[in-house]
């Protein structure tokens, strides 16, 4: 019959199925097991008015496909201006795994509280996993109001040695500024202030009833 399909025909074109369908495979995997997280750690913590603190940034690259790792990561660093300001920052040993040299480059702007940072590696193979990327050193304003004060993250990339590029999930920090305690330590001036008004209290008391003896 003429609709019939010869077998010859049919055999070729299960073969050729069969030769393209790993690289098929490979390019639709590629695609999907490519991310990374970027945390600040600790993720929260309490502060107070005046106080310094270093906070870092944690990296999580995920799975690889054909040995590409990452050799190149670009964050920019969020605060807010009217109570935090970035003092340094200084990179983490993460991406000089292996004993790569490793560049950084930072633009912090503390009037629009931003800190543009470009992190590369100087070596042909990447690195993988998870492990500390920047370590990022703020002070906190001695008038800062008691509050809940976001870290967060802004245009981030995470470039593979092979020329692509991971999406980038990022995870806020948290400081939390306490009230200034102004009886200081242990209660200390309250304490005192309480002995010098005794003290006072005790000398009145004695002139005073100096006075009525005398009269």
């Amino acid at each position: 019959m003429r609709g019939d399909i010869p077998i010859g025909a049919l055999l070729a074109a299960v073969l050729i199925t069969v030769a393209f369908a790993p690289a098929a495979l490979t390019v639709s995997g590629s695609a999907d097991d490519l991310s990374s997280i970027l945390e600040y750690s600790p993720a929260e913590q309490q502060v107070e008015p005046g106080e310094t603190v270093t906070v870092d940034v944690e990296v999580f690259a995920g799975g690889v496909t054909h040995d590409a790792g990452v050799d190149r990561v670009n964050t920019t660093l969020v605060h807010d201006p009217d109570v935090l300001t970035i003092t340094s920052i200084e990179p983490g040993p993460w991406l000089a795994a292996g004993g790569a040299e490793v560049s950084l480059e930072t633009d912090i702007d503390g009037s629009s509280g931003t800190a543009q940072v470009v992190q590369t590696r100087d070596a042909s193979a990447g690195v993988t996993g998870n492990g500390s990327l920047l370590t990022v050193t703020l002070a906190v304003a001695g008038n800062a109001d008691p509050g809940s004060y976001t870290l967060s993250y802004d245009d981030s990339i995470v470039r593979m040695t092979s020329g692509q590029y991971q999406p980038v999930f990022p995870n806020n920090g948290t400081l939390l500024v306490s009230e200034t305690d102004t009886t200081g330590e242990d209660n200390t001036t309250g304490r005192f202030a309480l002995g010098i008004a005794a003290v006072v209290a005790l000398v009145v008391g004695v002139v005073v009833l100096r006075r009525v003896r005398a009269d």
